[in-house]
C-alpha cells in the first residue's frame, strides 16, 4: 500500500488505503464478469444480460474462485476460496469503485490484506468517523446525480501531494 504521509488522522490514512484496494479488486473482478459473458463495456447497458431474472444468470460462478450475484443496484461477489466478499455498484457511469460504506467495511472485514486496517482502526466507530472526516474535507466526494449517489475518492486530493 502507498502510505499517505500527508494525512493527519491514521483512521483516515489507512481506510484511503482499503478504499483504494477496494477499488482495484472491484474492477478486477468486474474484468473477470466481462470476459467469461463476453461483454461490452461501452454499451449503454454493459449488464442487461445478467440481470434479467429469466434467464438465471443473475447469479452464477466465474474465474479464480468468485460467485457473483445480482441484486438492485449491485452485483456481490463473494470468493469461495478466500472468503472475501466484495459487492459493487452497477452504474451508468461505470464507477465500480463506488462506495457504500456498509460494504466497504465488509469487504475490510473480509480481506486477508487488510487485516492491517481493521487492526489500526479497533471500532467500527473508527471507521464511522474517518469516512465523515473524509467526505468532510473532500476525500471523498459525490459524483452522481439527482438523488443517485456515486461516493467515490478523490484523486484530484490523493495525487496532488504525492
Amino acid at each position: 500500500m502507498t502510505k499517505l504521509f500527508w494525512m493527519n488522522n491514521q483512521f483516515e490514512e489507512v481506510v484511503i488505503e482499503a478504499i483504494i484496494f477496494f477499488e482495484k479488486k472491484a474492477n478486477e473482478v468486474i474484468e473477470l464478469l466481462v470476459a467469461n459473458f463476453n461483454l461490452d463495456l461501452t454499451d449503454e447497458h454493459p449488464f442487461s444480460l445478467l440481470l434479467t431474472r429469466e434467464n438465471n444468470l443473475w447469479t452464477g460462478k466465474i474465474k479464480d474462485g468468485w460467485k457473483y450475484r445480482f441484486h438492485g443496484s449491485s452485483c456481490e461477489f463473494y470468493n469461495e476460496i478466500t472468503g472475501q466478499i466484495l459487492d459493487v455498484y452497477i452504474n451508468k457511469n461505470k464507477h465500480f469503485g463506488a462506495l457504500d460504506y456498509y460494504f466497504l467495511y465488509r469487504f475490510i472485514e473480509t480481506t486477508k490484506e487488510l487485516d492491517y486496517v481493521l487492526s489500526k482502526l479497533k471500532t467500527k466507530e473508527n471507521f464511522r468517523k474517518a469516512i465523515k472526516e473524509l467526505e468532510k474535507s473532500n476525500f471523498i466526494i459525490d459524483i452522481g446525480v439527482e438523488n443517485l449517489p456515486i461516493r467515490v475518492l478523490n484523486y484530484k486530493l490523493i495525487n496532488k501531494d504525492n
